[in-house]
């Protein structure tokens, strides 16, 4: 069935408020969870289920989805289509409020979503941040935020968001999607964006804190990167440790580049 013929029967209006684009092409769903690759021992985690075009497709695997699913009014219409499926398990929250389980962190977790747009980087930072020993998230962006995900240093893409990303995963755009297989068709494209994580060198409990520094590196592009922090942080002196120039702008330090500085400013406040 379309997208259309399981929303009619219950009256379901898309909110805006929600950023919901429904993914209506059953070919792209099975793409996406064909990326995903997954394997026998993966629990799957959805974000934002909708009306399941997508959940179904991660549900043919027969492995274990936890799916989520802010609205309300998608309860009923979920709940029919999949709620005698034992391997279907639905939480009607939203997932940014959501705490993990403690013994959710026993099993390797695939991410999938068709996030929303205006809260795809929190979440994506979310599921960076809070969980553990996840194999690979395979999520939907807007085009142009799956560049920035991706962005090598010295181009106009790469900033902040590139930096913390590429510190914990290596991000590459599978595919692009055009706006014509969503309900309604948003203004823009989008990408699957897939993220295997790496052996990062910032410590769990110091991710925040890195985040943060980054971003104020980036405060203002067009400063030199000494310029963007208080006199007291010591840029300067660090930039020459690391055989940087003092003219140097974020952009153009690698992710190795922040990390290092990143170590170095903690260790002046040590």
């Amino acid at each position: 069935m379309k997208t259309a013929e399981w929303l009619d029967p219950y009256g379901l209006k898309l909110l805006k408020k929600y950023g919901q684009n429904f993914l209506s092409d059953e070919r792209i769903a099975i793409k996406i969870v064909e990326a995903g690759q997954t394997q026998p021992t993966d629990w799957l985690i959805e974000i934002g289920a909708g009306s399941g075009t997508l959940t179904e497709k991660l549900l043919e695997t027969g492995l274990p989805v936890h799916a989520f699913e802010i609205d309300t009014r998608f309860e009923p219409l979920l709940r029919k289509r999949f709620g005698k499926l034992p391997n279907f398990h639905l939480y009607v929250s939203d997932f940014l409020d959501y705490r993990p389980d403690p013994g959710w962190q026993e099993p390797e977790w695939v991410f999938f979503g068709n996030l929303p747009y205006n809260v795809s980087v929190a979440i994506l930072q979310k599921t960076l941040f809070d969980f553990r020993r996840v194999r690979r998230w395979v999520f939907m962006f807007q085009y142009e935020v799956a560049l920035r995900l991706c962005a090598s240093p010295g181009t106009k893409d790469y900033g902040s968001l590139s930096i913390m990303v590429q510190s914990l995963t290596r991000p590459q755009i599978a595919f692009k999607v055009s706006k014509s297989h969503f309900k309604p068709s948003p203004k823009v494209d989008s990408a699957i964006v897939v993220l295997d994580p790496i052996d990062g060198e910032i410590p769990e409990t110091e991710r925040n804190a890195f985040s943060a520094f980054v971003r104020t590196g980036f405060a203002n592009r067009r400063k030199m990167l000494k310029n963007n922090f208080p006199e007291e942080a010591g840029v300067p002196d660090m930039l020459e440790r690391l055989s940087k120039p003092l003219t140097a702008r974020a952009e153009e330090l690698s992710v190795t580049d922040w990390i290092h500085l990143f170590q170095l400013w903690k260790g002046r406040l040590n």
